[in-house]
């Protein structure tokens, strides 16, 4: 759109394409919210005011009388692949709860098949009118060189990384972990230095970090963390100039804590905002995005105005594009969000680039799913066919009882803690208790690299039979089954196999349920209204067979799998790994 147009439809000289009437503007520069019109010309806003002079025989005119007009969400940080939804019907997820904006890499694609997987990810979703913030995908290149391991046949080199920092669509680098940094990886520094001397942001990952590992993260360039669980870590960074940003993932619920935290040491809210970081795509459907985050900052104690502010130019500031959205204001992309109040955030209608995309409860916006190649779906390879002894643990001989260590996990946090339980054994086994809610875990290799599977010992799932698989795993996107019966483990790893990536829940020989995500291992095909059949029919096969877990069962499944920084105790294709120490652990204690 070129300047003169803008010009003349706040002049009153040319019609707007479009004009929100009648609602109440929530001004995120002054923090006041009064009775306003925006005038909007192609993608950008012309007016905000008395716009009647914009308004001619050809403008669309979008009634919000009694309505809020707010900016267009912005989430800076999320994983599109822990949704699990393919990127057109991830947009509709995104756009029915307001978000107009994600800062994204794709990473998960990306570890699987390369810079390819990540480009056709970005082509797709930017062909929707949700707008994309690209971010380099550090993880899927340093995933398993930062434990020593084989890397993935497809995963991106240190050269792809630097030509992927230059593509027009990218706005940095999306958490690159602080252990090189501390380490003082030539690389890492390097790139670091590349990002911010060409003004562009680094989204850090910070988890447990504090003290002078903290200053040397923010002083390398690191400008957020989204790891931020307590008052004081969220204090911390804030202190050193870093945003952060509440989380409210499907795995890890912070934004309620955060806030009160906020609300109670009456901290300045300039720094904050939020992502989703890894929500699965049914909670954003029912439950929600930033909408939802909006809700619990506001059922907190938060201002509603400073809420939203978080959400809409706290976060294009992070991310360097608040000259272009953010807000409501002349000049500014057409991005907005027009809600029934400010404590429920009820989307009613939301704008993308200057058109309606969405208006009471329906998409206005055509979405269509493309035809997804075969290298898309040909991504899982076990080397050899498993059997029940890949999944025996033998005990020392002669023991009756052993001490081992076992991984504990807690409904609605990713950090899986490091147990010591005594067990008994049983025909030289280490097996399952269900009377002690200790079942067994097991990782395979889906890439074809390793024979056999890594075993370990888990509690807090409170299975009492059957077994639940999962292709998705945060770190490694390998095949990993928790179970209480061994020959339901072992069909759920066939399954998964099979189906070419999915969620399996297994109970007495027979697939109770299921749900494909044959693209990449990671994310389905379907539309969103049979993906959501299917999920429900998983979670419901998952409580029949005893899980008491609520806040994304398979979001902490997976992350029992992440071999990083999160937590003290995973399972990875070898066995049990101490985070700490960054090594492969035995189940036994001597």
């Amino acid at each position: 759109m070129t300047p003169p147009s803008l010009v003349n439809v706040a002049l009153g000289k040319e019609p707007a394409d479009l004009v929100v009437r009648g609602g109440r503007l929530v001004d995120v520069h002054t923090a006041q919210v009064y009775a306003a019109d925006v005038a909007v010309k192609g993608e950008r806003i012309a007016a905000v005011g008395k716009v009647e002079g914009a308004i001619g025989a050809d403008t669309e005119v979008l009634d919000a009388s009694g309505r809020f007009i707010c900016p267009g969400f912005i989430d800076t940080h999320q994983h599109s692949y822990e949704a699990h939804l393919n990127m057109t019907e991830y947009a509709r997820v995104l756009l029915e709860h307001g978000t107009t904006t994600v800062s994204e890499a794709f990473y998960g694609m990306g570890f699987v098949s390369g810079v390819r997987g990540v480009r056709e990810s970005l082509d797709e979703l930017r062909r929707t009118p949700v707008r994309v913030l690209f971010m380099v995908p550090i993880l899927a290149y340093l995933q398993n060189r930062e434990l020593g391991l084989p890397v993935t046949p497809c995963c991106p080199t240190a050269d792809e990384l630097i030509e992927m920092l230059d593509w027009p669509e990218c706005r940095g680098l999306e958490e690159p972990p602080y252990i090189p940094i501390l380490e003082k990886d030539p690389f890492f520094l390097d790139l670091f230095e590349r990002t911010v001397a060409g003004g562009k942001v680094v989204t850090g990952h910070g988890c447990g970090l504090s003290g002078p590992e903290l200053q040397a993260y923010a002083a390398a360039g690191a400008s957020s963390d989204h790891e931020a669980v307590t008052a004081v870590e969220a204090l911390e960074r804030a202190r050193l100039g870093m945003w952060v940003s509440m989380r409210e993932g499907s795995g890890a619920s912070n934004v309620r804590q955060l806030v009160e935290a906020l609300v109670e040491n009456k901290v300045d809210s300039r720094s904050f905002c939020f992502c989703g970081d890894e929500a699965e795509f049914l909670r954003l459907h029912r439950q929600g995005h930033l909408d939802y985050c909006l809700r619990l900052a506001v059922g907190a104690g938060a201002d509603p105005v400073k809420a939203v502010q978080a959400a809409t130019i706290n976060a294009a500031s992070l991310l360097g594009v608040d000259k272009d959205i953010g807000s409501v204001a002349p000049g500014k992309l057409a991005d907005m969000v027009i809600v029934d109040d400010l404590a429920g955030f009820n989307v009613f209608a939301v704008i993308a680039a200057g058109r309606p995309v969405w208006h009471d409860r329906r998409m206005l916006a055509s979405l269509r799913r493309p035809d997804y190649a075969d290298w898309m779906r040909e991504t899982v390879k076990v080397r050899r066919e498993l059997t029940l002894q890949d999944l025996r643990i033998p005990a020392p001989p002669g023991r009756s009882r052993v001490m081992v260590r076992v991984i504990g996990v807690t409904d609605g946090s990713l950090i899986s803690d490091d147990l010591r339980i005594e067990v008994e054994v049983k025909s030289g086994e280490i097996g399952q208790d269900t009377s002690q809610d200790l079942l067994k875990a097991a990782m395979v290799d889906r890439f074809g690299r390793f024979e056999g599977a890594g075993l370990g010992l888990i509690r807090g799932f409170g299975l009492k039979r059957g077994a639940v698989g999962t292709s998705y795993n945060g770190l490694c996107q390998n095949l990993l089954v928790v179970g209480a019966d061994d020959r339901d483990m072992l069909l759920a790893l066939e399954r998964m196999a099979a189906l070419g990536g999915g969620f399996v829940v297994v109970a007495g020989g027979k697939v109770l349920a299921e749900l494909p995500l044959p693209l990449y291992g990671l994310l389905t095909d379907l539309s969103l209204e049979e993906a959501t059949a299917r999920m429900e029919s998983v979670y419901r096969a998952m409580r029949g067979l005893g899980c008491g877990l609520s806040k994304g069962p398979l979001h902490t499944l997976a992350f029992t799998g992440v071999c990083g920084e999160i937590g003290h105790l995973k399972i990875g294709h070898a066995g049990l790994f101490d985070v700490a120490a960054r090594r492969f652990a035995p189940i036994v204690i001597d």
